[in-house]
C-alpha cells in the first residue's frame, strides 16, 4: 500500500505551490474571486495534511476543523465560480451549506468547554452526510442541465467527490479498507483530482470569456466599418446631388 506519510508530504508540497500560484493570480493579476476561494481550499487541505501528521495524544480536533474548512471553501468556490448563472434556489442552498459548515467548525472548537456546543456538534454530525448529499445533489442537477463548456469540468469534479465518498464509506466492508488510513488516502486523491478538474474549469471559463470578448470586439469593429461605409455612401450621394444641382443651370 502507498505509504501515507510520503504521499501526504508530496501532497503538501504540491498544494503549497498550487496555493501560491492561485494567490498570485488573485492579488497581483486582479483575477476573479474564485481564485481566492480555491487558494483557501488548498490552504485548508494543506493544513489538514500537516495537522494529521502532527497529531498529539490522539486529539483530532483541529484535523476535523480543517477538514470541515475544505468542504466550506469547496462550496464557496462553486458559489463564486458559477454565481452569475446559478438559480436562486441553488445559490441559497450553497449559502446555507456554508453557514452549516461554519456552525459545525465553531461548535467543534468549543464543544470541550461548553455543553451546549457539544449538543450542537452532535446534531451537526448526525445531519452532515444528508446535508452534504443534498447540496451536492442540487449542484449536480443544476450543472447537468447545462452540460457544456466549463460546467462539464465542475460536473466531473463533483462526480469524483461522490465516487471517493462511496469508496471511503463502503470500502471497509466491501474491500477491507481501513477508513482512517486507506480512506484518508482516497480523500487525498479526491481533493487532488478535484483540483485538476476545477483548474481546467477555470481555464475553460476564461477561454470562453476571452472568445466572447473577441467576438464582441469584432462585432463592434464590423458595425464601425459598416457605419463608415454608410457615411461614405451618403457623402458621395450628397456630393453627386450637389454636382447635378450646380451643373443644371449651365446645361440649361
Amino acid at each position: 500500500m502507498l505509504n501515507e506519510t510520503i504521499f501526504s508530504l508530496l501532497n503538501i508540497g504540491f498544494n503549497i505551490c498550487f496555493m501560491l500560484y492561485l494567490t498570485f493570480k488573485y492579488f497581483y493579476e486582479q483575477s476573479n474571486k474564485y481564485y481566492l476561494f480555491l487558494a483557501l481550499l488548498s490552504l485548508s487541505f494543506t493544513t489538514n495534511l500537516i495537522l494529521r501528521l502532527e497529531v498529539v495524544n490522539g486529539d483530532y480536533t483541529w484535523v476535523r476543523i480543517s477538514r470541515k474548512a475544505v468542504v466550506l471553501f469547496f462550496y464557496a468556490f462553486v458559489l463564486s465560480f458559477l454565481d452569475s448563472r446559478l438559480s436562486k434556489f441553488v445559490r441559497i442552498s450553497l449559502i446555507a451549506g456554508i453557514v452549516y459548515i461554519g456552525i459545525g467548525m465553531f461548535s467543534r472548537l468549543l464543544m470541550s468547554n461548553f455543553t451546549m456546543f457539544a449538543s450542537i456538534n452532535s446534531l451537526y454530525k448526525s445531519l452532515y452526510t444528508y446535508v452534504d448529499l443534498y447540496i451536492i445533489g442540487v449542484m449536480i442537477y443544476h450543472i447537468w442541465n447545462k452540460r457544456n463548456g466549463y460546467y462539464l469540468y465542475i460536473f466531473y469534479g463533483l462526480l469524483t467527490v461522490i465516487i471517493c465518498a462511496v469508496l471511503i464509506y463502503i470500502g471497509d466492508p466491501l474491500f477491507g479498507l481501513d477508513r482512517y488510513i486507506s480512506g484518508y488516502l482516497i480523500f487525498q486523491f479526491e481533493i487532488l483530482i478535484c483540483f485538476c478538474f476545477f483548474f481546467l474549469a477555470i481555464i475553460s471559463k476564461e477561454n470562453e470569456q476571452k472568445l466572447e470578448i473577441e467576438r464582441l470586439e469584432n462585432l463592434v469593429e464590423i458595425e464601425k466599418q459598416e457605419k463608415e461605409a454608410s457615411l461614405n455612401l451618403e457623402r458621395e450621394r450628397i456630393a453627386f446631388d450637389m454636382h447635378d444641382e450646380l451643373g443644371a443651370p449651365i446645361g440649361y
